[in-house]
């Protein structure tokens, strides 16, 4: 398959989760409260950006690339200052490489369904304005494409080759509640390592050295 082929496939992957965000977003934007009244859970959707980019020692040169990270959520109360909250979201990740020869990896890009589980900590009692939240995040890698320089030559085995399906990662963040909407900000970072015998063939700067791979993610989302 070539690369163009493969850049289409991950673009139409992009609009899909945006249209599907964007349809729900407009249905439940009237009803934003933390918690609707006399309840103590609430089930939402959250949408928005998320920068990444790769660390380890097997990749280099990683740069941050932005994608975008759409879900739902199930928030729950357990008592006045914690709050429980279990999210399914789809994201959008990856990492780009300063790179500007042939025939070196340009660009990785990762499609992610991840199933954070997290606190939320009231930090002031009752208020349900400003949280600080910390959590797991078991993730699935549904997807992973490297590009080449120059495009669009390429090999099958440039798509989901050499990179573990599983992985954890550790979320912290602060959360701002509004009456009409919730302002996130998280950052993610992958506490397994990615590499599962990655070797691109005759691609530079060589891979196949057995070095972590690992991916920091920031968010910046709304929750409704």
């Amino acid at each position: 398959m070539k690369l163009k082929s493969l850049r289409s496939h991950f673009q139409l992957g992009q609009r899909s989760v945006f249209l599907f965000a964007f349809t729900f977003l407009v249905q439940l934007a009237s009803i934003a409260q933390f918690y609707p009244d006399k309840t103590d859970y609430r089930l939402g959707i959250s949408f928005g950006l998320s920068p990444s980019r790769s660390l380890g020692t097997e990749l280099e040169k990683p740069s941050f690339k932005t994608g975008i990270q759409s879900g739902i959520f199930y928030r729950f109360r357990l008592n006045p200052i914690l709050h429980g909250e279990a999210n399914f979201d789809v994201a959008l990740r990856g990492s780009k490489f300063k790179h500007s020869k042939d025939d070196y990896y340009q660009q990785l890009n990762l499609i992610l369904v991840e199933a954070p589980l997290l606190m939320l900590f009231d930090l002031k009692k009752k208020t349900e304005q400003n949280f600080i939240l910390a959590g797991l995040a078991p993730s699935y890698l549904a997807q992973s494409e490297f590009y080449i320089i120059p495009e669009p030559t390429g090999r099958d085995e440039f798509r989901n080759f050499g990179l573990s399906k599983y992985n954890l990662g550790l979320v912290v963040g602060y959360h701002r509640n509004t009456y009409y909407n919730g302002w996130r900000f998280t950052a993610t970072y992958s506490l397994l390592n990615m590499n599962d015998g990655l070797e691109l063939p005759d691609i530079l700067p060589a891979t196949g050295k057995g070095g972590d791979i690992r991916i920091l993610a920031f968010a910046v989302q709304t929750y409704f």
